[in-house]
């Protein structure tokens, strides 16, 4: 029950029937990973999606010479690997545990057998899809385009519609692991938290970082 529930909650399972969420319940593989454990490598062969169930994981590449960045944080919901389904594509980066998590593991085969009987299932992984690319493209033009004050800004509203707190993000990682993400050095990414904190925009008690001022944040990303 706990698991058709969570699935319902989904962005690519939202919206199916109680019957479809009882069958895909049924395909789940439960796997605990601790902190600092690889889920996926990259380039590895996958026969399964991975949806997190808790906890949170991060999408990293390395470069030759070991820089490392990180692409994406994943939170509780979503899932990993998408764009190996209906392919043959090798997983695209590494997936981390940033903490101790668990992973729900769906057959491929099995997903894609159900999404061609089911216009719904195959709707929501079209949605699902977009969503991932738009985000890619973001964080492109984040990298590329804005300093590292928008770079931050943009990274706290977009973790921000992640929860279903109107005010508090909780980051499950260190300022190490979130300048990497950034593209940026621990030094300079304190200084824009600084700048964010003397402005009243944002408060941080302990891992959680308090949205103070939304306006402000939707304003400094626009900023030249």
């Amino acid at each position: 029950m706990q698991r058709i529930e969570f699935l319902s909650k989904t962005l690519m399972f939202s919206g199916l029937s109680d019957s479809q969420l009882e069958l895909l319940a049924g395909l789940i593989r439960e796997r605990e990973y601790e902190e600092g454990q690889f889920i996926v490598r990259d380039n590895d062969i996958v026969d399964s999606l991975c949806l997190l169930n808790n906890g949170s994981v991060k999408l990293t590449k390395y470069s030759p010479n070991g820089k490392e960045q990180i692409v994406h944080i994943y939170s509780p919901g979503e899932m990993m690997g998408l764009c190996t389904l209906f392919t043959n594509n090798l997983f695209p980066a590494n997936a981390i545990a940033l903490e101790d998590s668990r992973v729900y593991l769906i057959s491929k085969k099995k997903l894609e057998k159900i999404a061609y009987k089911e216009q719904s299932l195959l709707l929501n992984l079209v949605f699902a899809l977009s969503a991932r690319l738009a985000e890619s493209m973001g964080m492109v033009e984040a990298l590329s385009l804005q300093k590292v004050p928008q770079r931050l800004a943009s990274f706290l509203i977009y973790s921000l519609t992640m929860t279903d707190d109107t005010q508090t993000i909780r980051l499950p990682f260190n300022h190490l692991e979130l300048s990497r993400m950034l593209g940026t050095t621990p030094e300079t990414l304190s200084r824009a938290f600084t700048r964010l904190k003397k402005e009243g925009t944002i408060k941080i008690e302990g891992s959680n970082i308090i949205i103070v001022d939304l306006e402000s944040l939707k304003e400094m990303i626009v900023e030249l």
